[in-house]
């Protein structure tokens, strides 16, 4: 089962549901800190600096976000870095950090897209209405859906037909 509660995290960062179950064997058969982060310390935090630069390029002053719909090429991006793999890229960052970086991006739209939906609340979306209108204030993207009947948490087809 997914956890479904949304809420502020550390530093006032909103966190979302994930795949983690809700059962104690389940969530020790997945050491997040012990088996990904202790690994790749270093390599985390190339990945991390190729988000922020990339959010800085494509969406200068706004908040650290994935602009998902920038990009949806993430197997072609994967191999132009991972052929160019041991060099930097023209903005100076590594080559295998984006192919990391593109690597994370296509596994979580694989097991989003496996999943078909995936659990948002009211308020992620609002957050993410606010960030893609750019040409709208924040007051205007929350009007736009303030009589759509939206609360709590709603489910979002990732595949709509």
């Amino acid at each position: 089962m997914i956890n479904t509660n949304s809420q502020l995290g550390i530093g006032g960062a909103p966190t979302r549901a994930t795949t983690f179950p809700e059962d104690a064997q389940g969530r020790k058969e997945r050491p997040v800190a012990s088996g990904v982060l202790d690994y790749f310390p270093d390599a985390i935090v190339a990945i991390a600096e190729v988000s922020w630069k990339g959010n800085e390029q494509h969406h200068a002053g706004q908040p650290l976000h994935w602009a998902r719909g920038k990009s949806g090429d993430e197997g072609d991006a994967l191999m132009r870095h991972f052929l160019q793999r041991g060099s930097r890229d023209s903005d100076g960052m590594r080559h295998s950090a984006k192919l990391a970086w593109r690597a994370l991006a296509l596994l979580q739209k694989e097991i989003e897209a496996e999943r078909k939906t995936f659990p948002v609340s009211a308020g992620d979306i609002v957050e993410q209405m606010a960030i893609e209108c750019r040409d709208r204030s924040f007051r205007q993207a929350v009007d736009s859906i303030s009589g759509s009947g939206i609360g709590g948490s709603v489910t979002r087809d990732l595949n709509p037909e």
